[in-house]
């Protein structure tokens, strides 16, 4: 487990590199902007999302569904 921090260029942002190995050996790695300003509430922050993914894991993504797109002749007949 490990918590980087790096500040933006020209500016008081801050990105925070989160990588964990989780109980089954999958690493989970998060790269993001981080919500609050000041080295240490930036610190205590990363430090915070890292327990919460050590526990719960990177929420699965919801499948979305693609509509059928029409081929040119199918919709050369519906055009005319």
């Amino acid at each position: 487990m490990s918590v980087k921090l790096r500040k933006y260029q020209g500016g008081d942002e801050w990105e925070v590199d989160i990588r964990v190995q989780l109980p089954d050996g999958t690493v989970v790695r998060e790269r993001k902007k981080a919500p609050v300003t000041g080295r240490t509430a930036v610190l205590r922050w990363a430090e915070a999302r890292e327990r919460v993914l050590v526990v719960h894991g990177r929420p699965a993504r919801q499948k979305v569904e693609v509509s059928k797109v029409p081929t040119l002749t199918e919709f050369s007949n519906r055009f005319l």
